[in-house]
């Protein structure tokens, strides 16, 4: 088709680009670049200063896949820590890297470092050991 002359809007058109079956890129003598998909033109106005990058045809969705394994979505988990202690060890059973809050026996929020050492283990370490709980989710 690259050798074909078009018409658009009674003026001759040069065919730039073929790359894909069933769209045609074309130039008319404006400023204007056609897109003619499956012969469906949509024309697009060329602005130098805004060059089109891609131009992505959606086509119909496939098919579903398979249904994933069941989450912890909503899952949560409290540990108390009874012994005052620098670093706290808590095994869960969320089977992930859940968010972790931890309070002082007090109430008072605590900030520390978390280490996720398995899906199932992690370990939160403070600057002085004290006891409390950790929520996590």
């Amino acid at each position: 088709m690259s050798n074909d002359l078009i018409v658009i809007r009674d003026a001759p058109a040069t065919i730039l680009a073929d790359p894909t079956p069933g769209i045609t890129q074309v130039q008319d003598s404006s400023t204007e670049v056609v897109i003619i998909v499956d012969a469906e033109p949509t024309v697009l106005v060329y602005d130098p200063a805004a060059p089109i990058i891609a131009l992505v045809a959606v086509g119909p969705a496939g098919p579903s896949g398979p249904p994933g394994p069941p989450g912890t979505a909503g899952a949560t988990y409290t540990h108390y820590q009874i012994t005052p202690v620098v670093a706290w060890s808590i095994p869960h059973p969320l089977a992930k890297h859940p968010s972790v809050t931890v309070q002082d026996s007090a109430g008072r929020q605590v900030l520390g470092e978390v280490q996720y050492l398995t899906d199932d283990l992690l370990r939160v370490t403070f600057r002085v050991a004290f006891s409390g709980r950790a929520d996590l989710n």
